[in-house]
């Protein structure tokens, strides 16, 4: 699997969903700040129960890496909301970089790409893990994507053969991701699977 395909094609659906989230709209009057939304990221990337502080959001994203370049009490832009996630291996396109985002359309980003995040924190966590134990990097390759797994085509049911085959989705996302099977179970989700033109639809 080629990380470009993953660039450009990976978050395609994603990004066609995003086309009316980030795209010539006006400033909306209800702007979310820059703490607020990190308190929305922070709750997929590590699983938190409720919803943490902003200075606690903020904290959990900088262990996972994800650097805040502006202040905490800032309306959140497009800008912002796109930096917090290409840290986390998510690409967003935006049309207009300083515009501010409004609660609801922050809530659809997080919700649309919610397995992702949750999928990313997964990664990180385990990449710690291994490097405070010392164990040999058996984490997945940087090409497999959690999007790779959920393109992984299903059979048809009813299924009688082993989780490779009847759950594909399930067993990349164990192997090849390394994440846990309660992640795995939200990310291969029959809503989030990635259904292909040719593929018969239920």
């Amino acid at each position: 699997m080629q990380l470009r395909r993953v660039i450009f094609v990976g978050f395609l659906a994603g990004l066609l969903a995003l086309t009316t989230l980030l795209a010539g709209t006006p400033a909306p009057t209800d702007t979310i700040t820059v703490g607020d939304f990190a308190t929305l990221v922070a709750a997929k990337v590590a699983e938190y129960q409720g919803a943490p502080s902003p200075a606690v959001a903020a904290d959990i994203l900088k262990k996972h890496g994800v650097k805040l370049n502006s202040d905490l009490t800032s309306p959140l832009t497009e800008k912002d909301a796109s930096e917090i996630f290409g840290q986390l291996g998510i690409v967003l396109q935006t049309a207009h970089p300083e515009s501010f985002l409004n609660r609801e359309r922050a809530d659809s980003l997080v919700g649309i790409f919610g397995p992702s995040l949750t999928a990313a924190g997964e990664k990180f966590d385990a990449t710690l893990n291994l490097k405070s134990s010392g164990g040999a990097a058996s984490a997945p390759t940087v090409e497999t994507t959690p999007f790779d797994c959920q393109s992984l085509p299903r059979p048809p049911a009813p299924c009688d053969g082993p989780q490779s085959v009847c759950n594909p989705c399930m067993e990349c996302c164990k192997v090849e991701l390394n994440l846990t099977g309660k992640t795995c179970g939200k990310l291969c989700q029959k809503k989030n699977l990635v259904v292909s033109p040719t593929e018969p639809t239920p």
